[in-house]
């Protein structure tokens, strides 16, 4: 199995013959070598530490009888990496001193035909706490950070219920391969160490490129349309999700946005129905067939908060209370309503009581969500309310509360379609307040703004 990676290619020196290339990405560093159509792929964790207990996969890649001249491939050659020995498989290897370890291959008379080095960085605490992305790409690996022994063999975990593989392992992270035809949406991963079981949701999802046109001449001009799916149930605090769309055929076309790397950020508001999507030009340079690849990346303030200490979690919340600060700021310069002054002061009250939890870091995590999922709820419940005094005619302050809205707008809705959804809004409400679980309940209140969204389409010229 050679795992789909994608990084920066970068050239390493070999001796010999052999060819090595290494590439970083996904929480895996691969070192592959290539002898006459033979292939080597080596795997190892890309937090490599003094001292550490590492676990790593070593691939062979089927020889090109075309180019495989006798004996001369890399068939049968071992693989040492500080001092454990292997063909094929897995590998369990304890790290030496900071610095440079050597990887080398032997053929099969015990004679050195490549040798690598592998970076090696300074001793380092381990983790308390067990984290996943709340993101994971189908196809591409997942890696979770946590207390573990970097022994891969006696970590467990599901994705789904299904059993994931473990790729590589080191103290402070477990590197899983998430399946191509894994189903996507909100999922839950399990993962077992040492003997405890941890589950968190993930949620699974899929970047497409696609475009009318796959050959442009010298100057034409073509739309890459860039689809996200997979992301509904997907708290706000997971947001933004960074994508990254690169150009691998330079000379054949440009990016409209200039460079070979475009990076776009998804943000929560952007996405409907579970979806997000995004538009690049790209010019014809030279006339020919190009090639793009696209990549979400689950780096995000989920991430963040899950990894940081007290202290560090303490200015990512301040940083948001800062945020909050100033938007109510301009909200009032611009004599906003109340409504939503008073729902942006509820959000920085909220964040407060989540930086006034530290140093528990489970309670300052659970209230930080906590407050982004009332804060979603307010949205739309104030979503809701305009949309209404513009088709009920409320010109009066203060509006109706939501649930009289809503019999409004059945009213409205008297003989149509949108009579039931307004209704499902109607139970979704009446839930809410009943519901503890910050996850839970960010996905009914989107569940609720979809719905609204449906509301809107339903009535509209009426």
């Amino acid at each position: 199995m050679v795992l789909p990676l994608l990084a920066a290619l970068a050239l390493v020196q070999a001796s010999g013959q052999v060819a090595a290339e290494h590439t970083i990405a996904w929480g895996v560093q691969h070192h592959q070598f290539v002898l006459n159509g033979s292939k080597l792929h080596v795997y190892l964790p890309d937090d490599m530490r003094a001292g550490d207990t590492i676990s790593g996969i070593v691939v062979p890649d089927p020889v090109d009888p075309k180019k495989a001249r006798g004996s001369d491939t890399l068939e049968g050659v071992v693989v040492e990496v500080g001092g454990s020995k292997v063909q094929t498989g897995r590998f369990l290897v304890t790290v030496g001193a900071l610095g440079v370890m050597d990887m080398v291959l032997r053929n099969s008379d015990g004679k050195v035909i490549a040798t690598t080095p592998v970076q090696v960085g300074p001793q380092s605490p381990p983790k308390t706490t067990l984290w996943s992305p709340p993101v994971a790409q189908a196809g591409k690996p997942i890696t979770i950070s946590g207390p573990f022994d970097g022994n891969a063999e006696n970590t467990n975990c599901t994705l789904g219920g299904q059993p994931a593989i473990v790729l590589v392992e080191s103290p402070r992270e477990s590197v899983l391969q998430c399946l191509e035809d894994q189903p996507l949406g909100t999922t839950p991963l399990t993962v077992t160490e040492n003997g405890t079981t941890t589950t968190r949701p993930v949620n699974v999802v899929n970047l497409n490129l696609s475009t009318p046109r796959t050959k442009l001449l010298r100057g034409d001009q073509g739309t890459i349309k860039i689809t996200l799916t997979g992301l509904k149930g997907l708290p706000e605090s997971a947001y933004p999700i960074p994508v990254e769309i690169t150009n691998n055929t330079p000379a054949i076309i440009q990016l409209s946005k200039g460079g070979d790397c475009v990076c776009m950020p998804v943000n929560f508001q952007d996405v409907k129905n579970g979806a997000w999507n995004a538009q690049v030009t790209m010019t014809g340079v030279t006339p020919g067939t190009f090639a793009l690849t696209g990549v979400c990346f689950a780096v995000n303030i989920h991430n963040l908060k899950m990894g940081l200490n007290a202290d560090e979690l303490g200015d990512i919340i301040g940083s948001q209370i800062a945020s909050a600060e100033d938007l109510l700021s301009k909200k009032i310069a611009a004599k906003a309503p109340a409504r939503t002054t008073d729902l942006i002061r509820k959000k920085i009250e909220s964040l407060k009581l989540a930086k006034d939890a530290l140093p528990d870091l489970d309670s300052a995590r659970t209230t930080f969500d906590v407050a982004m999922a009332s804060f979603t709820f307010f949205e739309m419940a104030g979503e809701l309310i305009d949309f209404a005094a513009d088709m009920l005619g409320y010109k009066d302050i203060p509006l109706p509360g939501l649930g009289e809205v809503l019999k409004g707008l059945k009213v409205v809705a008297k003989g149509t379609k949108a009579i039931e959804t307004i209704e499902k809004i109607e139970k979704i409400k009446e839930g809410i307040d009943k519901i503890t679980d910050a996850k839970e309940k960010l996905e009914k209140i989107q569940e609720a703004k979809d719905l609204l969204g449906k509301v809107k389409e339903e009535l509209k010229g009426k």
